[in-house]
Protein backbone atom coordinates (compact mmCIF):
# COMPACT_ATOMS: atom_id res chain seq x y z
CA UNK A 1 0.00 0.00 0.00
CA UNK A 2 2.68 2.49 0.68
CA UNK A 3 4.21 1.73 -2.71
CA UNK A 4 0.76 2.90 -4.03
CA UNK A 5 1.13 5.98 -2.17
CA UNK A 6 4.38 7.00 -3.06
CA UNK A 7 3.76 6.48 -6.58
CA UNK A 8 0.54 9.07 -6.61
CA UNK A 9 2.49 11.56 -4.78
CA UNK A 10 5.14 11.19 -7.60
CA UNK A 11 2.64 11.30 -10.29
CA UNK A 12 1.13 14.62 -8.57
CA UNK A 13 4.42 16.00 -8.54
CA UNK A 14 5.07 15.60 -11.80
CA UNK A 15 1.80 16.51 -13.12
CA UNK A 16 2.61 20.00 -11.09
CA UNK A 17 6.04 19.89 -12.53
CA UNK A 18 4.31 20.04 -16.36
CA UNK A 19 1.75 22.35 -15.88
CA UNK A 20 4.25 24.78 -14.06
CA UNK A 21 6.41 24.38 -17.10
CA UNK A 22 3.53 24.71 -19.59
CA UNK A 23 2.85 27.93 -18.01
CA UNK A 24 6.28 29.32 -18.31
CA UNK A 25 6.30 28.60 -21.96
CA UNK A 26 3.16 30.17 -21.83
CA UNK A 27 4.46 33.72 -20.23
CA UNK A 28 7.17 33.68 -22.69
CA UNK A 29 5.16 33.08 -25.90
CA UNK A 30 2.81 36.09 -24.86
CA UNK A 31 5.66 39.07 -24.36
CA UNK A 32 5.16 39.13 -28.14
CA UNK A 33 2.87 42.43 -28.67
CA UNK A 34 0.53 41.12 -31.69
CA UNK A 35 -0.23 38.37 -29.34
CA UNK A 36 -1.53 40.32 -26.56
CA UNK A 37 -3.23 42.61 -29.47
CA UNK A 38 -5.04 38.96 -30.43
CA UNK A 39 -5.85 38.74 -26.97
CA UNK A 40 -7.44 41.73 -26.59
CA UNK A 41 -9.69 41.89 -29.50
CA UNK A 42 -10.92 37.62 -28.89
CA UNK A 43 -11.98 39.16 -25.32
CA UNK A 44 -13.79 42.31 -27.26
CA UNK A 45 -15.14 40.13 -30.23
CA UNK A 46 -16.59 37.56 -27.45
CA UNK A 47 -18.15 40.63 -25.16
CA UNK A 48 -19.62 42.14 -28.23
CA UNK A 49 -21.24 38.67 -29.06
CA UNK A 50 -22.83 38.47 -25.43
CA UNK A 51 -24.19 41.73 -24.96
CA UNK A 52 -25.91 40.94 -28.99
CA UNK A 53 -27.07 38.29 -27.76
CA UNK A 54 -28.59 39.35 -24.39
CA UNK A 55 -29.72 42.17 -26.36
CA UNK A 56 -31.88 39.52 -28.82
CA UNK A 57 -33.33 37.46 -26.08
CA UNK A 58 -35.37 40.25 -24.49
Amino acid sequence: METVIIVLQIVCVAGLAVGTVLSLYELTQRRDSEAKRFDYAAANDFETDYRRLARNRR
